[in-house]
C-alpha cells in the first residue's frame, strides 16, 4: 500500500503518467485513483477487472516474448483521427485474427470507460524512466520497447509484434493486422 501511495505521489508531481502533462490523473475520483495500481504479476495473467495497471518496459517485453502475435494500441480518448478506434472493435478483430490485443492508455481521461471484454488496461509505470519526462513519457517507452525512434517507426498508434520482435507501427489497425 505504501508503495502505491509513493507512486501516486510521484505521478502527481511529474505529470508523466503516460504521455502528456495533462494526463488528467488529478481529475480522477478517489475511488478511481485507488484502481490505478502497479502491476505485480505477469501481464498475461491480468484481466479486465476495472483497474489500470502500471507496467514497465521489462514486463511488456516479457509479455511480448511469450506471445506469437501482439497488437498494442496506444489509446488516447481525445484522439480525433479517423484511425483512433473504439478498443472493443479492435479487440474483436484481433480475436478473429488470432492476435493478442493490448491497450496502453496515454491519458486517464475516460480510461475507466474503455469497453473491452478481456483486455486489461495498461499504463506506463513512470518511475522506470528515471527522470521527469512529461509529454515524452510514451515516446521514450515505445522507443525502448520497439528498439527504434518515433522518427524511424512513424507516428502510428498501433504497434505490431511477432514473437517479441517489433514488426512495425501503423496508423490503421487493419494494416497492422495484415501480414501476420
Amino acid at each position: 500500500m505504501r508503495k502505491i501511495l509513493i507512486i501516486l505521489g510521484i505521478l502527481s508531481l511529474t505529470s508523466c503518467v503516460i504521455t502528456f502533462p495533462g494526463t488528467r490523473y488529478k481529475h480522477l475520483t478517489e475511488d478511481q485513483k485507488k484502481r490505478v495500481v502497479v502491476c505485480n504479476a505477469p501481464i498475461d495473467s491480468l484481466t479486465n477487472d476495472g483497474k489500470v495497471y502500471l507496467v514497465t518496459i521489462e514486463q511488456m517485453q516479457k509479455f511480448l516474448n511469450s506471445k506469437n502475435r501482439v497488437l498494442i494500441y496506444e489509446y488516447a480518448s481525445y484522439c480525433q483521427s479517423e484511425y483512433c478506434m473504439n478498443p472493443a472493435v479492435i479487440e474483436n478483430e484481433c480475436t478473429k485474427a488470432g492476435v493478442q490485443f493490448c491497450i496502453v492508455s496515454v491519458s486517464y481521461e475516460d480510461v475507466f470507460n474503455i469497453s473491452v471484454q478481456n483486455t486489461p488496461i495498461l499504463a506506463i509505470e513512470p518511475t522506470i524512466l528515471g527522470k521527469k519526462i512529461g509529454k515524452d513519457c510514451s515516446k521514450v517507452f515505445f522507443d525502448k520497447l520497439t528498439g527504434t525512434t518515433w522518427k524511424t517507426r512513424g507516428y502510428g498508434r498501433y504497434y505490431s509484434y511477432i514473437k517479441g520482435k517489433f514488426k512495425g507501427c501503423y496508423d490503421d489497425y487493419s494494416d497492422a493486422l495484415t501480414g501476420y
